[in-house]
């Protein structure tokens, strides 16, 4: 059970996160602030098009959307969970019963994450499908040495 519960809080703490997206810096096409400059790194290491970034973009986009809304929503939960403590008596039963919606609004979530995730794989070619796996499973490589292990030149 407890896991289950910080697994929630976690997929809200990551929709939260997404939703703000409040941070400028790195430009490039003329929009997007710094959050964009994550995604522009993985575009130029998969060589993608001026189309297929349009694309994805769209899709990370109508994510945030939804992220954002589900973030708003979730920020009210906060209160409810404070009134479960003020009172005398603690009630299990209308506690557990504050996370129905937001279970739903996550399940929700999650399916706009497939769908996203599915227009992203639709759209690559399988040589770009494979370097984004490799980038996914070992990470990012921040800074100098993109591609090159420990102790290779």
């Amino acid at each position: 059970m407890f896991g289950f519960i910080f697994g929630t809080a976690c997929l809200v703490g990551l929709a939260v996160v997404a939703a703000r997206g409040r941070r400028r810096g790195f430009h490039r096409h003329g929009h997007g602030g710094f959050r964009r400059w994550g995604t522009y790194w993985v575009f130029e290491r998969l060589e993608t098009t001026p189309a297929q970034e349009k694309a994805i973009l769209g899709a990370i986009d109508s994510l945030r959307e939804k992220a954002r809304d589900f973030a708003a929503n979730a920020r009210g939960a906060r209160k409810d969970v404070a009134s479960a403590f003020r009172g005398d008596a603690f009630d299990e039963g209308a506690f557990a019963s504050l996370f129905d919606g937001h279970l739903g609004a996550i399940g929700n979530l999650r399916d706009e994450f497939a769908k996203a995730a599915s227009l992203v794989h639709e759209t690559l070619t399988d040589t770009q499908r494979r370097r984004l796996a490799e980038i996914l499973e070992s990470g990012p490589r921040w800074g100098w040495g993109y591609g090159h292990r420990h102790g290779h030149c």
